[in-house]
């Protein structure tokens, strides 16, 4: 266990910033009528870690952290989890930069990652990773960390291998506390990889996910936003023909009139959606379909005559949250707390899983709802009561499948999540990879974050790797690139979707994906 070289607390009570720095020598202190209680304690195989405040009067907490003198002589590399599903997450070597993205980049899609969050430091060996992270060690032993709460504050782990030090930075920001509160719970270990990850859920008591392993089809890496009745119906019949086992069918985008505008369905759907999921439940399927609940484009009706339902940015504009080409580019983010915004939202989710009878609802770009702190809760706070009110307004029958979305707000709390970023059509998005943008189209970068986020699946929800894709047109993998990622997501992954058309699949394509079924169940897997 790491010595404790300071704690730093910055908080704002009668509109005055105070910040208390000082290094714990006992387990309470009172200093400027905050009490703090730090607390090490043994756990498992490890150690557990809690702090709370007491404050004598309300405040609201700006930074909060904790930094631990640290030896990282014998670590081999440090394992960075990126913010949210599409962000890259990997082992960087101890001398490694994780590089800032351009400036291009942040100012269109900024708020798709951490990059208002975090200020990059660019130095070498500064590696950061959202929610847990591990250094690896001889012996195949691993030092890991993890919260054990992250429900009311994101927990930021950095290392700085250069400077031999470690800090756990929770991002309080705007949290109101009046009582006793713990602000940091964590969990620590050196194990192997699988008996620190255990102790950890363990700990973490999340409830197991209650689905298991399935197979689908998606619209998206087809046909995109250019879907139709005809063109679902024609690939659920060459399904339904060649007698796929699959568990769901889903519709993802392009069946609404614009982003946000969830109950107007366009043209190409003339017998609307309840008629689709009718009959793909008629086929043998589970309907699925897709929805990004908290997000809205500018040429919606509802951009347009509900101005004051959208987060603002400091001169009380609408804030851009970013820009979607498939889109009408500019994209922005509804305010969860608005009343007529729930009000709204409960309507279309209730009309998705009542009346028009979908099973399973995708929801993406969740992480637009949380961009901003606000009625004295955190951004993890509002993240977190937004999944819970999305759960409640579908019901547990239903399954949530979420993607686009800080992980530690889908732990325990939807039944399947997208653990990387869209899949390419072709190996890698060069000119994004040079700009150094962490959420973008990858297929390398998909497979990379399916392996080295394995140990969340089937703990607190089953891991969702995106498609595989086998088919000869629309797309320029290899075989051999197609074949690693089906191979991947097969061995590491619990949701198995693809978006090709059968008909065109030659007889060997359509063997190998026949090969697939029933799936296997993974033993113990090694990397």
């Amino acid at each position: 266990m790491q010595s404790v070289k300071h704690i730093h607390i910055q908080y704002i009570t009668d509109e005055i910033v105070k910040v208390l720095t000082f290094k714990p020598e006992t387990n309470e202190y009172e200093l400027n009528g905050l009490r703090v209680n730090f607390i090490i304690e043994e756990a498992l195989s490890g150690f557990r870690i809690q702090c709370s405040l007491s404050p004598t009067q309300p405040i609201i907490l700006e930074k909060f952290y904790i930094e631990f003198e640290a030896d990282y002589t014998d670590v081999k590399s440090v394992f960075s989890n990126g913010f949210q599903s599409w962000s890259e997450s990997k082992l960087f070597s101890k001398s490694d930069i994780i590089q800032k993205p351009n400036k291009l980049i942040r100012s269109f899609v900024g708020w798709y990652g951490d990059y208002n969050y975090f200020n990059y430091p660019q130095k070498k060996g500064v590696i950061h990773s959202w929610g847990h992270t591990y250094c690896t060690l001889p012996d195949k032993k691993i030092l890991f960390w993890g919260s054990l709460n992250e429900k009311n504050a994101f927990t930021n782990f950095i290392h700085s291998a250069e400077e031999q030090s470690f800090i756990i930075e929770r991002d309080v920001k705007g949290w109101e506390i009046e009582t006793s509160t713990c602000i940091l719970d964590v969990f620590t270990a050196e194990n192997s990889e699988q008996g620190a990850f255990q102790h950890f859920y363990l700990l973490t008591e999340y409830p197991e996910p209650q689905v298991k392993p399935a197979t689908g089809w998606t619209s998206w890496y087809q046909h995109y936003t250019h879907i139709s009745e005809k063109i679902v119906l024609d690939n659920l019949k060459s399904f339904q023909a060649n007698q796929i086992p699959l568990d769901y069918f889903q519709i993802d985008d392009g069946y609404q009139c614009y982003v946000g505008d969830w109950l107007q369905i366009n043209h190409q759907f003339p017998n609307g959606m309840k008629k689709i999921a009718d009959e793909i439940k008629a086929a043998g399927y589970k309907p699925g379909i897709w929805i990004a609940p908290f997000t809205v484009e500018k040429k919606s009706t509802l951009y347009k005559e509900h101005p004051d339902w959208l987060i603002k940015d400091s001169t009380g504009k609408p804030l851009r949250i970013g820009i979607n080409p498939m889109w009408s580019m500019a994209f922005y983010a509804l305010d969860f707390y608005h009343p007529e915004v729930r009000d709204y939202l409960k309507k279309v989710l209730e009309t998705y899983v009542h009346e028009w009878n979908f099973d399973l609802i995708k929801i993406d770009f969740v992480f637009s709802v949380c961009v901003f702190p606000r009625n004295g809760k955190t951004r993890a706070a509002i993240m977190s009561e937004a999944i819970d009110f999305i759960r409640t307004c579908i019901g547990d029958d239903k399954i949530i499948l979420g993607c686009g979305i800080p992980l530690g707000s889908a732990l325990g709390k939807v039944d399947y999540c997208r653990i990387g970023p869209d899949v390419h059509l072709r190996w890698e998005h060069s000119w994004l990879r040079r700009l150094h943008m962490r959420e973008r189209l990858s297929t390398v970068m998909a497979i990379t974050n399916t392996i080295n986020r394995r140990w969340l699946n089937r703990y607190a929800f089953m891991n969702d790797p995106d498609v595989f894709i086998l088919r000869r047109g629309k797309q320029h993998l290899t075989k051999n690139e197609q074949f690693t990622l089906l191979f991947a997501n097969l061995v590491f992954g619990d949701l198995l979707f693809t978006s090709d058309y059968l008909p065109d699949y030659s007889e060997q394509e359509l063997a190998l994906f026949q090969s697939i079924f029933p799936l296997l169940k993974q033993k113990e897997i090694f990397v």
